[in-house]
């Protein structure tokens, strides 16, 4: 009998301590990218879609869908101009517009940001709310002066 109920405590525990599984919702449209990485935790509300549902890897986006990350999660996307982006810890990120022929577009709400656009191909365009730029960086990161505010959203593009 001890062991029946360790057993399933056990299996109880596993199964808390999992990272959700999503389902790969399929979508109308060209995909405009790809989630290829995440961590635990991550959501996402799709432009069909009103509410936060769970992302997971190979999960096609659109323009108009939003990501977010939690604490412990993060996520890497591959869009379909090659573009990449990874989103750190406690991030939201709205899909704008992935350009052909003119620069992608994302709004960073908060939290922080990793890009990389194809050398010579289109840019790569960023939006941060007015009241908290984004502080961007390349391989080493200013240390802020005391005049600056050290809270916000953080960009890196390569």
């Amino acid at each position: 009998m001890r062991g029946v109920v360790a057993t399933t405590c056990c299996l109880l525990l596993l199964h808390a301590a999992a990272p959700a599984i999503a389902d790969v919702i399929p979508r109308s449209g060209q995909a405009a990218g790809s989630v290829v990485s995440r961590k635990a935790g991550e959501e996402a509300r799709f432009i069909e879609v009103g509410s936060w549902r769970s992302v997971d890897v190979k999960q096609d986006l659109l323009p108009g869908d939003t990501l977010r990350t939690n604490a412990i999660g993060q996520l890497a996307i591959l869009f379909s101009d090659r573009t990449q982006l990874r989103l750190g810890r406690n991030t939201t990120l709205v899909v704008k517009h992935i350009g052909e022929t003119s620069d992608s577009v994302f709004a960073l709400e908060a939290g922080s940001v990793w890009g990389r656009a194809e050398t010579g191909g289109i840019g790569l365009k960023v939006e941060t709310p007015a009241r908290r730029p984004a502080r961007a960086s390349a391989r080493r990161r200013p240390r802020p002066s005391s005049s600056r505010p050290t809270t916000g959203s953080r960009c890196c593009f390569i």
